[in-house]
């Protein structure tokens, strides 16, 4: 076991970058506890990514050495799928929901559409945004708005019914902001 590095002061977490491609944050962060030798509980953050996008989130480990880190990933035990960077102290651990929200880039691929057809969608989606529901972190748990039924509905191409169960039910622990916009 290596001793906490002088140099991180008062600072009791390596804090780095997670970068990963076709797994959840949980799932990334498994794999690295397992070639780590440490429990998965070590690692906090401030939100789940999802599999199906390539991510990057900020993670905190408590007295994680960053030599072990980085003798871990000199190996590339994952290939390009998990990397890590931006290594350095931090003061306070990272908990559910400490972020200030999500950034996301969206590539589009194979439009078949006019150049003025698209610099009117994006400029719409600039003016009013788009709701941002799929999956059950969206979803959550609600019997009227259960993913098994969105995900039929959605399937069926009834986008009315998917917009009513998502639009109409209130979420357990919902905050008024939250409300408002739905």
């Amino acid at each position: 076991h290596q001793a906490w590095p002088a140099e991180a002061g008062e600072k009791s977490y390596l804090g780095f970058t997670l970068y990963k491609e076709n797994r959840d944050s949980v799932d990334a962060l498994s794999r690295l506890a397992r070639g780590l030798g440490v429990g998965q509980n070590l690692f906090m953050f401030a939100g789940t990514k999802d599999k199906r996008g390539i991510t990057t989130q900020r993670v905190n480990a408590y007295k994680l050495h960053p030599d072990k880190l980085i003798k871990l990933m000199a190996k590339q035990p994952f290939g390009d799928s998990i990397v890590v960077g931006d290594l350095r102290y931090e003061e306070v651990p990272l908990r559910l929901g400490m972020h200030g929200g999500n950034r996301f880039m969206i590539v589009l691929r194979d439009c078949s559409c006019s150049e003025g057809e698209l610099e009117q969608a994006l400029s719409s989606l600039q003016a009013v945004g788009f709701v941002n529901y799929f999956g059950l972190q969206r979803f959550g748990a609600s019997d009227d708005a259960a993913t098994h039924k969105l995900g039929i509905a959605l399937l069926k191409s009834d986008f009315h019914s998917v917009l009513e169960m998502i639009l109409s039910v209130g979420r357990d622990g919902e905050r008024s902001e939250e409300a408002a916009a739905r």
